[in-house]
């Protein structure tokens, strides 16, 4: 009757709400681990260019020295 229909229809419901949770989940992982990797990118950027700015610092000093 209509408490059996309305007992499917909230079995439906929650099973909807779970699946549509885990996904949420999944989600908010994937975009953090991808959040996580542009910061690393960006570090790893910034002490590249620090790096490169000493050696060349350094080569204008031996260019300096050497004229």
């Amino acid at each position: 009757g209509e408490a059996a229909d309305l007992k499917h229809l909230l079995e439906t419901q929650t099973g909807r709400n779970n699946l549509l949770e885990k996904k949420q989940r999944k989600f908010d992982h994937e975009l953090q681990v991808a959040q996580d990797e542009i910061k690393s990118e960006r570090r790893e950027r910034e002490r590249i260019q620090r790096e490169r700015d000493t050696l060349n610092t350094e080569k204008f000093k031996l260019e300096q020295d050497y004229q």
